[in-house]
């Protein structure tokens, strides 16, 4: 966090992380617009094959036109490419994927590395010498940001390796390039593919400035193979990628009073059927979808596969979700995809390792599908996408979009943000940004918004400052209470820092990470899975080898699941019944008040109850629905307990389960959600008193025969800052 003081008076011009002024009336600086576009090819040479030998190909060459502001500037220039065809791979590849791997033997790591940093350096000079873009910056003042629209008309080419999207658009973000005085204080770089749609066949997206609502579709290989005894998952990226910093920043947009209701909505493990059934998309079904989103994010690895029963053929991109057999993934090709969304967004955003070109580098052929569809605008990658990189790049991004609706913006503060944050492995540095491509189906990016500070923020900043106040007035009485209300306490939420950078994306974030959501894991994934998949929606939790040590663990994993299975939306109500602390009596019956979020205090007490109950926040959007997989979870710890009872004692037992068993069952009937968790292996139900009573409230039918599941797996937690997202 940056060092921050307070300032009591009124300022009417603001400054950013820069140091640069910005009007306290707009917070967004003045711009000005040069359109690359694509006029021809001169690439008849390039034949699409991957090239043996780098200095047998010729550089590839476009015609294009360059306008700015509107008037056309060049109406026929020549751009060469300046890096051979076969030099793609040798640099950017082993920049951003190889270089990261364990090295070829006998070569200097560091050495190869500083070599690609000096050729990546070049190519961005070369390129931007070759466009001469600086002359036409006229006498614009150095606040000026400078957006650059890279635009290609299908009609001029369809074949990816002719693309004028190949070039590394994105060096030229880096000001450092332009040399020419006043330079630019901020670029960003769009790529458009601007397909034609028919009026008949665009989507109406809903609409509504008052709500955003975000589908977040999470895609993740649950597979688990036996090491050494131990069932181990093969996943090695955090599911929590995403879904962690979009919790961040909505609940920090919550807390400083955005004025805009922000609905996250998960869908996870995920399968393709899945997630056309929760969008409406009825097989044969060609109208609009039932359920339209904002921004739908797609987080899921990506691969180059052949299509299925044609392997002679030429690769294609997919990205992998979850299978329905739950053992392997399914590869789900982007064609298939992007029909599925066609209808249903106008945004998209994928983490998806990219290796969609001939030559293992660039993004164009996955992202060609999306636009083709109708989608509006996408967000990907190009080359492998490292964990520590996503982690500063979509906390960013999905700050920047949620303050100033600008989809373009957005991604070129998350790229900015990925040039002043360098750490990727070990501390190592480098400057990857320009794997991040943002792209949009017609060149007319929307002005960003002018983010204003909301009312609640002025209120909580006015507590800050009396409370900082009230500290130095108890400091200069030499008082020991003189830090309570310090501002430097880090369980204080920074409002002041916040209200005076109210226009850096940077300050937004650096707060919303402070919060701790509860995170995903694969052990809760897999649970997750099987509760939705198993034909009762019954899954029984023991530890591996009757392990005493390892009931805590399963314990605290299934807390921890309760409080991110409530706040996005899987289930809309948990009810636990802790059975070894209802025969020591520590029964409470009346239902506690809802807590407010996963930050609640309150939440910790209540699991110290026999009997307690965690309902879902209010929805605050009218349009609100349900989501089709909320349902209520009834956890039953300690089952093992209950056998051995005597008959007097089980029966009061069962009978207390049973009453709350019967309110779940007559609003959901049998459809409800069950975790039980016992000491060793699960024992029949038979074994109890009476058990066909258990009958009328669905526990005969869930207890039957529940998917049994020992624990722990070993679960990858602590995952290699190198992972990649492929």
């Amino acid at each position: 966090m940056r060092p921050f003081k307070y300032t009591l008076w009124p300022n009417f011009l603001k400054f950013d992380s820069t140091g640069q002024k910005q009007d306290e009336r707009s917070g967004v600086n003045a711009s000005i617009t040069t359109e690359i576009h694509l006029a021809k090819i001169d690439n008849s040479h390039i034949d699409g094959n991957e090239p043996q030998h780098a200095e047998d190909i010729e550089n590839r060459k476009w015609g294009i036109r360059i306008i700015h502001n509107g008037e056309e500037i060049l109406g026929n220039k020549t751009l060469l490419d300046p890096f051979l065809q076969g030099q793609y791979p040798k640099t950017f590849e082993f920049f951003a994927n190889s270089s990261f791997e364990a090295h070829i033997e006998g070569r200097s790591r560091a050495n190869d590395l500083q070599v690609a940093k000096e050729e990546i350096d070049d190519y961005g000079k070369q390129l931007l010498k070759q466009l001469g873009l600086e002359s036409f910056g006229g006498d614009t003042p150095r606040s000026t940001t400078r957006e650059i629209i890279v635009v290609e008309d299908p009609g001029c080419n369809d074949e990816d390796y002719k693309s004028i999207h190949n070039p590394v658009w994105e060096l030229l973000e880096r000001v450092e390039y332009w040399r020419r005085e006043p330079a630019p204080e901020r670029v960003n770089v769009t790529r458009v593919i601007s397909y034609p749609q028919e009026d008949n066949e665009t989507p109406q997206i809903r609409t509504v400035p008052e709500s955003i609502r975000i589908l977040l579709v999470i895609g993740r290989n649950i597979r688990a193979e036996k090491e050494n005894s131990f069932w181990k998952y093969s996943e090695r990226v955090d599911p929590g990628l995403i879904q962690k910093p979009l919790m961040q920043v909505i609940r920090h947009l919550e807390i400083i009073g955005h004025k805009q209701s922000i609905e996250l909505e998960i869908l996870r493990p995920a399968t393709h059927n899945e997630l056309r059934s929760y969008l409406g998309c009825n097989a044969g079904d060609r109208g609009t979808p039932k359920e339209q989103f904002d921004i739908i994010h797609i987080d899921t690895h990506g691969i180059m596969l052949s299509p299925l029963m044609k392997p002679d053929c030429p690769k294609e991109p997919y990205l992998m979700f979850t299978s329905s057999n739950h053992n392997i993934q399914a590869p789900v090709s982007a064609r298939d995809l992007a029909a599925t969304l066609s209808k249903c967004t106008k945004v998209l955003v994928m983490n998806a390792c990219n290796m969609s070109s001939p030559y293992g580098g660039l993004g164009i052929t996955l992202v060609r599908n999306f636009l083709a569809a109708g989608i509006d605008q996408v967000a990907g990658t190009s080359y492998k996408l490292q964990v520590t990189a996503a982690q500063i790049f979509y906390p960013t991004f999905y700050m920047s979009y949620l303050l100033k609706r600008s989809f373009s913006g957005a991604a070129a503060d998350a790229r900015l943000a990925l040039r002043r944050d360098l750490r990727r492995h070990e501390e190592e540095e480098r400057d990857d940004h320009f794997i991040h491509w943002n792209w949009s189906n017609n060149a007319n990016n929307p002005v960003p918004l002018a983010p204003r500070r909301p009312f609640r923020l002025h209120c909580k900043r006015a507590i800050e400052v009396v409370q900082w106040l009230f500290s130095v007035a108890m400091a200069g009485l030499h008082l020991k209470k003189a830090d309570i209300y310090s501002s430097n306490d880090k369980n204080n939420y920074p409002m002041c820092e916040v209200h005076e950078r109210f226009y850096d994306v940077l300050t937004h974030v650096d707060c919303a990470l402070r919060l701790k959501p509860p995170g995903i894991s694969l052990h809760g994934m897999e649970i997750e899975w099987h509760l939705k998949e198993h034909m009762d929606h019954s899954v029984y939790l023991y530890p591996a080898d009757g392990a005493e040590f390892i009931i805590p663990r399963i314990r605290d994993l299934i807390h921890n699941m309760v409080r991110i299975w409530v706040e996005t939306s899987f289930v809309c109500e948990v009810r636990v019944l802790q059975i070894r602390k209802m025969i020591a009596g520590r029964m409470s019956w009346g239902l506690p008040t809802p807590l407010r979020s996963w930050i609640d205090p309150s939440y910790e007490t209540l699991m110290e109850k026999a009997d307690w109950s965690w309902p879902q926040r209010p929805k605050n959007m009218s349009q609100y629905r349900k989501p089709p997989q909320a349902k209520t979870l009834l956890i039953i710890s300690d089952f093992d307990h209950l056998i051995p009872l005597k008959t007097m004692a089980q029966r009061k037992l069962l009978r207390q389960i049973q009453h709350v068993a019967r309110e779940i069952y007559a609003s959901e009937g049998d459809s409800y959600y069950l975790i039980t968790t016992g000491r060793s292996k699960f024992q029949s139900f038979m074994d109890l008193e009476e058990p066909y009573k258990l009958k009328d409230c669905g526990l005969a039918d869930k207890w039957g025969n529940p998917w049994s599941m020992n624990l722990p797996l070993v679960g990858n937690i602590e995952l290699a800052t190198n992972t990649y997202l492929n």
